[in-house]
């Protein structure tokens, strides 16, 4: 065999090669790991924290980390079906409807599921203070929890959803409902970023805390392995500080 002939099958091995394990890979040795949330929650200042936590999370495993944002029923959607790699931010109950995510089991936050109004002298003490209530309700839509809880005692002529926070809060300012519920930093943070030439938060006040709940990431099933992983390099992270040293970071961002 001449020289030529034999650079020739030497290239062809190589490429045939490099052909093969680029297509072989399997998306858990990729290198990139894509978790996604609501939008109200990542342009958050919790959502500037869980980026910090979860690079450093991944990056303590070898992926790089990708945070991003959509509606939440979307975000749903995509993390069912396997199109990312989990959702960053959802509550403990979150896996009794997406059996294709596996909670990761290390809270890494708790906040509240509050009820806005503008009706004066409104006071609310859980969801079943609602009890067929004659209000007119409305929570986002993609957040199980709001819809599951909520349609046990609101009636279903007085209960709706709207696609993001700000437009619940704009129909509560414009009097076209009388309450709106969701995740109390996704309301202060949205409140935030309203106009106030044209819609007067100050009319807005908390009428009551629906429940206290703890905020969990999920894996899809793919990466089922990682899963017990993920969680004990989240409790080391709390033991080593850096949660709330990174909460201190975000806090002092503008």
């Amino acid at each position: 065999m001449n020289k030529n002939n034999l650079q020739r099958m030497v290239g062809m091995c190589v490429i045939t090669f490099l052909f093969a394990t680029t297509f072989s890979i399997p998306s858990e040795a990729a290198g990139r790991m894509i978790l996604v949330g609501t939008k109200g929650v990542k342009s958050s200042m919790y959502g500037q924290w869980l980026t910090l936590v979860f690079t450093e999370a991944f990056r303590r495993l070898g992926y790089e980390f990708q945070y991003d944002g959509y509606p939440a029923a979307r975000a749903s959607a995509m993390s069912d079906a396997g199109k990312v790699d989990g959702e960053i931010s959802r509550v403990f109950e979150y896996q009794r409807d997406h059996p294709n995510l596996i909670r990761v089991e290390e809270a890494l936050y708790s906040t509240n599921f509050v009820a806005y109004t503008v009706k004066p002298g409104l006071v609310l003490n859980g969801w079943k203070s609602l009890k067929n209530t004659t209000f007119n309700v409305e929570y986002r839509r993609g957040v199980k929890l709001s819809k599951n809880k909520l349609s046990l005692v609101v009636p279903a002529e007085h209960l709706s959803d709207v696609t993001s926070a700000e437009q619940g809060l704009k129909k509560l300012i414009t009097r076209r409902t009388d309450l709106y519920v969701d995740v109390e930093f996704t309301i202060i943070e949205t409140m935030k970023r309203l106009n106030p030439d044209k819609f007067d938060v100050s009319t807005l006040y908390q009428a009551g805390i629906m429940q206290e709940v703890k905020a969990y990431a999920y894996l899809h099933k793919k990466h089922a392995s990682l899963v017990p992983k993920v969680a004990g390099i989240l409790k080391t992270m709390k033991q080593e500080g850096l949660f709330d040293h990174y909460f201190e970071i975000t806090m002092d961002q503008p």
